[in-house]
């Protein structure tokens, strides 16, 4: 709960909206190392063609950090950040079974527990 000035009532509460953005970095940090070992293996695998593993390269690093942006923003509050984070967490309920387990917290408390913040903070 917030108190009139946008304070917590107690400290270790987290608003659902801030456990959202919590959930979309910690998929990020998950996905690190499997990331890098999917670079090193293409590393490996196509050093002939520099381009393309320096594309490849590039893109992952572009997804992680687009993935630590967008959990700050959705902590942050920011409108647009819900509208891109009910996407990703659509989009992880693929990836079963711990995806489809962070996906479905992610929606919830980007749908239901985004309007509990709106109405708290009026």
């Amino acid at each position: 709960l917030r108190l009139g000035g946008g304070q917590r009532l107690t400290s270790n509460t987290l608003m659902p909206y801030e456990q959202a953005g919590r959930l979309i970095r910690l998929t990020a940090w998950i996905l690190i190392l499997p990331i890098i070992g999917f670079d090193t293996a293409i590393i490996k695998h196509y050093a002939q063609n520099t381009t393309g593993v320096a594309i490849v390269l590039v893109l992952t690093c572009l997804l992680l950090w687009f993935m630590f942006f967008l959990g700050n923003a959705v902590k942050a509050h920011k409108n647009w950040a819900r509208v891109i984070g009910i996407i990703y967490g659509i989009l992880i309920l693929f990836g079963f079974p711990l995806g489809t387990f962070i996906g479905a917290f992610i929606l919830s408390y980007l749908i239901k527990g985004w309007e509990v913040a709106v109405n708290e903070s009026q």
